[in-house]
């Protein structure tokens, strides 16, 4: 199978750990590229490919199969337009964008248009996190009852040098990080019923959140709440707990709790907790369990994915519609949406 001509959009962290994935798989072949900072290039010639602040440029010399859109989330709707009239298929990094109504006619073009659009929600691809909802969802811990998520870390203060990361709506730790909470208690748990929340920016004083309380319940009747901020000394968030991005200092503690009516399980140490010989109730004793996983790169696995979407093999894990619920949840909880309806 002949390898798929690729390039990518956007040359920030998450286009520069694409661009270090992409340079050691057989399936693809990175050939360029973009960036609106021009000074961005002399950081960028270790990939060996062209450099352009011209997407259209871009791609008539370069003629890109597929793209990765990792560009700021209010252009994902304007560079989408670019390469779908280009026949190209398209990786976009999440969020699928800033707002209901661009996400909306990102919908439109991926139904309109004859291009595999697939959304990153990357995490779903993490082993753990599928392992755990094959868990939830076998009926292993019984009925869903009810879910705890935290989310605690520090941004150190050179991460706040762009202006952008101190406003709202975009800068904040719940469309950059918290999404993620969202959208994957939604892939393990189901539709959400109702979603409210309470935020705070007591520490930084910056024009954009810090902190956030979140409450929902399920459609399946399940609860859950997730405790978010990016401005607290804490070992417990995904980040950290998972090792899934080397950045991060690791410490083997969980940060995500299910429990049900037959047991809970704690993630991602992925600790099970049942009683013993179906002896049920708070005088008898519990053991422990631990599920064992094998650990791989979930951002390999989805550009593994992306390369059967866009080789007919398979449809996306994650459409368009699909992402623009998360990102309806996340501009609920940002109070921007709240008819909470995509």
């Amino acid at each position: 199978m002949k390898k798929i001509r690729i390039a990518i959009i956007g040359m920030g962290l998450m286009g520069t750990r694409h661009a270090q994935l992409l340079s050691d798989m057989d399936k693809f072949e990175l050939v360029g590229m973009c960036d609106e900072n021009i000074t961005l290039e002399h950081k960028l010639h270790e990939f060996g490919v062209p450099f352009y602040n011209n997407l259209e440029k871009l791609i008539s010399i370069t003629k890109p199969h597929a793209v990765i859109i990792a560009t700021p989330n209010q252009t994902h709707l304007k560079v989408l337009e670019i390469c779908t009239a280009y026949k190209i298929d398209v990786l976009i990094e999440k969020p699928i964008s800033d707002s209901i109504e661009s996400s909306n006619k990102i919908i439109e073009l991926s139904n309109s248009s004859d291009c595999n659009i697939l959304i990153g929600h990357h995490r779903r691809y993490n082993n753990l996190i599928q392992k755990l909802r094959s868990i939830i969802i076998s009926g292993e811990i019984g009925n869903l009852v009810a879910v705890s998520a935290v989310w605690g870390i520090m941004k150190p203060k050179d991460y706040f040098v762009h202006e952008w990361r101190k406003n709202r709506p975009g800068g904040g730790p719940v469309l950059i990080n918290l999404i993620h909470e969202l959208d994957i208690l939604r892939y393990i748990c189901g539709e959400v019923e109702n979603i409210y929340s309470n935020l705070s920016s007591n520490i930084r004083e910056y024009n954009v959140e810090d902190s956030v309380a979140i409450s929902m319940k399920f459609i399946n009747g399940a609860l859950a709440t997730i405790i978010g901020s990016d401005t607290v000394v804490s070992p417990w968030s995904y980040e950290s707990n998972t090792s899934e991005n080397l950045m991060y200092y690791h410490v083997p503690e969980n940060c995500y709790y299910f429990m049900g009516d037959l047991g809970s399980i704690g993630f991602p140490k992925m600790e099970v907790w049942k009683y013993i010989d179906n002896n049920i109730g708070w005088q008898h004793p519990m053991k422990k369990f631990i599920k064992t996983v094998e650990i791989e790169n979930p951002l390999i696995k989805q550009l593994e994915h992306f390369s059967d979407v866009i080789n007919g093999i398979c449809p996306p894990m994650v459409t368009a519609t699909d992402a623009a619920r998360s990102l309806s949840l996340a501009l609920s909880v940002l109070g921007f949406d709240k008819d909470n309806k995509v």
